[in-house]
């Protein structure tokens, strides 16, 4: 267990969606989740290729679980805060209880 997930570790989520393709065997269970979701994405950890190919690969996952993410909030009624993306100084929506 990482320390990213170490720090979230005895909190009360109303839904913990893990997106990886083999989660349900690899990845940290909270026990706190009142609803849990597996989305299978391709995990871009194991593309291989050029540095380019593989930095593909991560756009297309990474966009295809924002696009999912979107769908799924906008279904459900999850409210949308936006903050900016560290990475592009883009805005980026999540839902509020994603933020204390």
């Amino acid at each position: 267990m990482n320390d990213t997930h170490s720090a979230h570790l005895g909190r009360q989520f109303d839904y913990v969606i893990k997106v990886c393709h083999d989660a349900a065997a690899k990845c940290t269970v909270f026990p706190g989740a009142g609803t849990k979701l597996h989305w299978p994405f391709e995990d871009a950890a194991d593309a291989i290729g050029s540095e380019e190919d593989v930095r593909m690969v991560f756009r297309r996952v990474g966009d295809h679980i924002g696009i999912k993410t979107k769908n799924w909030m906008g279904k459900n009624g999850v409210p949308m805060v936006h903050r900016p993306n560290r990475n592009s100084g883009a805005l980026s929506p999540l839902p509020q209880t994603a933020w204390p």
